[in-house]
C-alpha cells in the first residue's frame, strides 16, 4: 500500500511529477489519492528555503480535478502553469490566480486493460521558436490538418 508522504512539513499523496521552477522552488503534482474524503488532485509550489507552500491550485469545485496517476505540471516562462491531468486525458493552462486560459481533452480512445481510456502520460509546451519545431510548418501540414478534422479539432 502506498501511503501519503511528508516533506518540509507538507503532507501529500504519491506524485506523478516533481520539478523545479526558475525561482528555485519545487513544484509538485499531488495526485491526492489518499486524502480523507473525496479524492482530489492539486498542484503546489514549495519554497525549499522556508518549507512553505507559496502557490497552490485546487480546481473549483475541487472534485473536478483528479488524476490518480500519470500527470504533471510545468511552470511556463510567462508564469502560467501547464497541467496534464493524465488519467482523464486533459491538458490545460492556468494563470497564477487559477483561471483556466485554455484546455484540451484528448478525443482519441484507446482500449487498455479491458476498458476505454483517454489517458495522456505527460505534456510539455514548446514555443513556436524552439529549435526542434521552428521552420517545420506545422500549421501548414496537410496530414495533421486532416487528422485534426477527423477528431473535430
Amino acid at each position: 500500500m502506498v501511503r501519503p508522504r511528508s516533506w518540509c512539513g507538507i503532507t501529500f499523496s504519491p506524485t506523478s511529477s516533481i520539478s523545479t521552477t526558475l525561482r528555485g522552488n519545487v513544484q509538485i503534482f499531488d495526485n491526492g489519492m489518499h486524502r480523507h474524503g473525496v479524492p482530489r488532485s492539486r498542484v503546489i509550489e514549495v519554497d525549499p528555503k522556508t518549507d512553505e507552500v507559496v502557490w497552490e491550485y485546487l480546481a473549483p469545485p475541487e472534485i473536478q480535478f483528479f488524476s490518480a496517476h500519470i500527470s504533471g505540471a510545468d511552470r511556463l516562462p510567462n508564469g502560467n502553469v501547464l497541467v496534464c491531468e493524465g488519467a482523464p486525458g486533459r491538458i490545460f493552462e492556468i494563470t497564477t490566480e487559477g483561471r483556466v486560459v485554455w484546455e484540451w481533452v484528448n478525443p482519441i480512445v484507446q482500449h487498455v486493460r479491458g476498458g476505454p481510456s483517454h489517458a495522456i502520460f505527460r505534456a510539455h509546451r514548446y514555443d513556436e521558436s524552439h529549435k526542434a519545431i521552428s521552420g517545420r510548418g506545422f500549421g501548414e501540414n496537410k496530414a495533421m490538418d486532416e487528422l485534426n478534422a477527423v477528431y473535430g479539432l
